[in-house]
């Protein structure tokens, strides 16, 4: 990322007149979001590491689903600011807990014999 800008600082500088909702990962200490109004964070979970690849793709299906629960982008977003904070908990909590245990296994795919 460059600089000396925390996670937060990037969260909020991302945010703006055609960006609603900004999600930074800080790798093996969780991760921060900011919808505009509310900072977010969640401090990740600790796992023996194995193989690391896959773990920001996981993050993002976890994160996603977090927030899909409640309905649409635009359901999350028309919700009042403290309520879009719970939702964002709850998709930082996932997010970070998918992207832990994909650390936990080698690589990305599964390798299958001829």
């Amino acid at each position: 990322w460059g600089g000396d800008m925390t996670a937060s600082e990037h969260a909020r500088r991302f945010v703006g007149d055609t960006t609603r909702l900004a999600i930074v990962t800080t790798g093996d200490t969780g991760a921060v979001a900011f919808d505009g109004e509310q900072l977010v964070e969640h401090g990740g979970f600790s796992v023996e590491v194995v193989d690391p690849v896959g773990a920001g793709d996981a993050f993002v299906a976890g994160a996603l689903a977090g927030i899909f629960q409640r309905g649409s982008m635009l359901d999350f977003l028309a919700l009042p600011p403290y309520d879009r904070a719970d939702v964002l908990r709850t998709a930082l909590e996932l997010g970070n807990a998918c992207g832990a245990l994909v650390c936990t296994r080698h690589g990305d795919t599964k390798k299958t014999r001829p």
